[in-house]
């Protein structure tokens, strides 16, 4: 599922529509409900209801809204539904689940194309259907989504504040160790390039064992797949370096020196597994921002994603810290760029900029498109 407007964690505690992924990596914490219950697709109570739950009703709660301290997200119920157009779903087990067929399929919150869209569905992903359909709409639950219900009507365990904590802080590190690993990549990579026998002394498995910790603690999906990406892509820089260093009499590299630990105390948003209290992981501080150059139109990090090829007519794009799509990159006539040469590493763009409307790039908002004379890496 890709997610609208913000990456995955700031998402469930920032009042969004509901349909968000719930992208959490350690389960939420089961409650019961004090009495019956609307569970809404925002944190306020002018926000469309979802389903009315029954008191006694469990459900899974993820934390607090960030923007209602007054509202938990919790997990979308199996009692609830959302709407997709049925030109977008194939039927699975004779109609009891429907896969999507159209990559970035928009779910809503009623069977209109005037009403709210909650989430967008890639292709391949599947809903379980609600036996209900409306014209060309069909109802639809998306399992992995998440909703709202006001604290008044829940019954917390008595520990769960304390898990909630600890699961931000763990977030949290994750998120500074990603934006770290980025840096620290970007900066081998121009070393490696600019001189081969230099890069024998980086420590390439220290940077690997940063990805790690992000691939497995990230709360965002699109932020660990781009960990991913990242962490594959230095296998074809580990293997030089490995097998140059006994030819120059090297043999070790020069570890990263870690980082200060410090503690936080950040507005809490997820809890670990069924409200089990732990101990609050430490938090690497984050990097000092780093200003953009003025020259260029765009930066970050440079990926290929095939599904924009039909809709934006290019497939390389750059993404942010969070693997969010922040630009489409897009050689300009008779300039030749050679992009496959430099994917996967941090890198400005400067040409003519233009704007790639939501509706033709299928994203939350317009979007940079940049008809590029010139992509560099960036040493950062």
């Amino acid at each position: 599922m890709r997610l609208l407007l913000v990456p995955a964690l700031a998402l469930l505690f920032a009042g969004a529509p509901v349909a968000q992924a719930a992208d959490e990596v350690v389960a939420p914490i089961s409650a019961g409900l004090e009495r019956n219950a609307n569970v809404r697709f925002g944190p306020s109570t002018s926000a469309k209801v979802v389903v009315t739950l029954k008191a006694g009703t469990q459900v899974e709660v993820f934390g607090p809204s960030r923007s209602s301290a007054d509202w938990y997200v919790v997990r979308f119920p199996k009692e609830g539904k959302v709407w997709v157009h049925t030109k977008n779903l194939k039927p699975l087990d004779g109609g009891v689940r429907y896969q999507v067929t159209v990559d970035k399929t928009r779910a809503r919150n009623d069977a209109t194309l005037s009403a709210d869209v909650v989430a967008e569905l890639n292709a391949g992903e599947v809903v379980e259907d609600k036996g209900l359909v409306v014209g060309d709409w069909r109802a639809v639950n998306i399992p992995d989504a998440v909703a709202y219900v006001h604290k008044s009507l829940v019954n917390m365990p008595a520990d769960a504040e304390a898990a909630i904590k600890a699961r931000l802080e763990t977030a949290a590190n994750a998120d500074q160790v990603w934006q770290q690993a980025l840096s620290t990549y970007a900066r081998f990579v121009e070393i490696a390039k600019a001189n081969p026998k230099a890069a024998v002394d980086l420590d390439w498995a220290g940077l690997a064992t940063q990805l790690d910790v992000v691939i497995a603690g990230h709360a965002s999906a699109a932020t660990r797949i781009a960990a991913k990406r990242v962490r594959e892509s230095i296998t074809a820089l580990i293997k030089p370096a490995t097998d140059l260093a006994p030819l120059i009499g090297k043999t070790a590299p020069t570890p990263i020196a870690p980082p200060q630990v410090t503690p936080v105390n950040p507005t809490p948003t997820a809890p670990v597994a069924n409200g089990g209290t732990a101990t609050a992981a430490p938090v690497i501080p984050p990097l000092p921002p780093i200003p953009p150059p003025s020259q260029y139109q765009a930066e970050g990090l440079l990926v290929q994603d095939d599904s924009f090829m039909a809709k934006v007519g290019t497939r390389d794009v750059l993404m942010d810290g969070n693997g969010d799509v922040i630009a489409f990159i897009k050689a300009k006539d008779g300039v030749d760029l050679k992009l496959s040469e430099i994917q996967q590493r941090y890198v400005g763009a400067k040409g003519e900029l233009l704007s790639v409307a939501p509706e033709l790039s299928g994203l939350a908002k317009p979007t940079k498109l940049v008809v590029a004379t010139d992509v560099a890496p960036l040493g950062k």
